[in-house]
């Protein structure tokens, strides 16, 4: 009886360890994170906003770039990129900047190179590399890539990387269902970047 339960102890603890060791392996590996998309809508004076970025859920706050609700609420955005800080302002205030400033955007901070696409079975996969040009670290950094052929949108898609650091420069890929084909140019646009200082 008594090595029946030193057998029966050790399965115990083998399992145990084995579940444990089998959550820190899958925590060590994992690279994505879960955003949930619940068809939100979002209201400005109980009028829906209408807009291309659908807002998404993340460790239960909701985020959706500032950009979308600016416009809706008839406001004007900019970015000091050395104070980081973003600007609301009445679209009719001009903004006072030093003569040699440069104007920058979220994108400036951000940039994608070595784009490529393959296709295959109707889809596009678009991949590349995406560097953080800020002097501070992300725990993710979503951004959508808008497809063109002059003026005329023919497609877009989205892509998280995790934790990037200043200056890193990192590899995504992302699938895209809409005909991109004769596109001749696109442009970045950031959703969102969360810093570890915010969490």
């Amino acid at each position: 009886m008594g090595n029946f339960k030193a057998f029966a102890a050790g399965v115990v603890a083998t399992v145990v360890a084995l579940q444990c060791g089998t959550f820190a392996y899958g925590k060590w590996m994992e690279e994505k994170i879960s955003v949930i998309y619940q068809n939100i809508q979002v209201t400005v004076d109980d009028k829906e906003l209408i807009t291309t970025n659908e807002p998404f859920i993340y460790n239960g706050t909701t985020y959706l770039p500032v950009h979308d609700v600016a416009e809706a609420v008839g406001k004007k955005v900019s970015w000091d990129n050395e104070k980081k800080i973003v600007r609301l302002y009445d679209s009719d205030v001009v903004e006072s900047t030093k003569p040699d400033q440069k104007e920058t955007s979220s994108q400036d901070c951000f940039t994608v190179s070595n784009l490529k696409t393959d296709y295959f079975a109707g889809t596009y996969r678009v991949y590349g590399e995406i560097t953080n040009h800020y002097d501070r670290d992300f725990e993710f950094v979503a951004f959508k890539l808008n497809f063109y052929n002059g003026t005329s949108l023919k497609g877009t898609g989205n892509g998280i990387v995790m934790n990037m650091s200043a200056g890193e420069t990192k590899v995504f890929e992302i699938y895209i269902q809409d005909n991109i084909s004769g596109a001749t140019r696109y442009e970045l646009q950031m959703e969102s970047a969360l810093n570890y200082d915010e969490l």
